[in-house]
């Protein structure tokens, strides 16, 4: 074999050797930019719209937040799994009323973070998706009328967002603060006869951990 041949498969030997580790490398260093985290969140929606004399106003309570995601630089998206439940609480125009109005979403967020700032990263995003929404209630009006709702709905939604990150040291796992606007496109709920309900926005504060890998 000639010194040319021999020297062409040495390189590709060496070549075929690298491949591997390169490989490798570009692994680690995906794995090291993906994340998945959870968080809790306080929910307050905004009323039911109805007509002047019949108005439902919704309870806050807690919802909670799943996401897998990947972090480029000063940029990140993530894919993000939601869901939210809010009780009627005080109706004008009923003397009776219970209900709930549950939603189970599905984004897709993109977050600006901004650097410069040590330990706390701030951090805005905006994102978009679909909600499942589902509305029931039963009212009794100063009339006396029964009034029943039931009203499922698939919408559009968006959402932005504000908030601060703070990485633990000496590991792989970030805590983090925000506050949510969330806009769904309005459900709208009839009885059958004229009287509805319309949904509203919400305003979410939300507390929750990442961990990369």
């Amino acid at each position: 074999m000639s010194d040319k041949n021999q020297n062409h498969t040495r390189m590709k030997n060496r070549i075929l050797l690298l491949l591997p580790v390169l490989l490798f490398s570009a692994a680690q260093q995906l794995s090291a930019d993906m994340y998945v985290r959870a968080s809790a969140m306080y929910a307050k929606p905004d009323d039911l719209g109805g007509s002047s004399s019949f108005h439902v106003a919704m309870d806050a309570s807690a919802a909670y937040s799943l996401g897998l995601g990947y972090k480029f630089s000063i940029l990140r998206v993530e894919a993000e799994s939601m869901f939210l439940k809010n009780d009627v609480g005080a109706v004008t125009g009923a003397d009776y009323g219970v209900g709930e109005l549950k939603s189970t979403n599905l984004f897709v967020n993109g977050f600006v973070e901004l650097p410069g700032i040590p330990v706390i990263t701030p951090y805005i995003g905006v994102g978009a998706g679909l909600g499942w929404m589902d509305f029931k209630g039963d009212f009794e009006l100063v009339n006396k009328d029964q009034v029943k709702f039931s009203e499922r709905s698939t919408l559009p939604g968006y959402q932005a967002i504000v908030g601060v990150r703070a990485k633990i040291p000496l590991t792989d796992i970030s805590a983090y603060a925000n506050c949510r606007y969330l806009h769904m496109n309005s459900l709208r709920a009839s009885d059958g006869e004229g009287l509805s309900l319309k949904s509203g926005d919400s305003i979410l504060w939300e507390l929750g951990l990442s961990v990369s890998f």
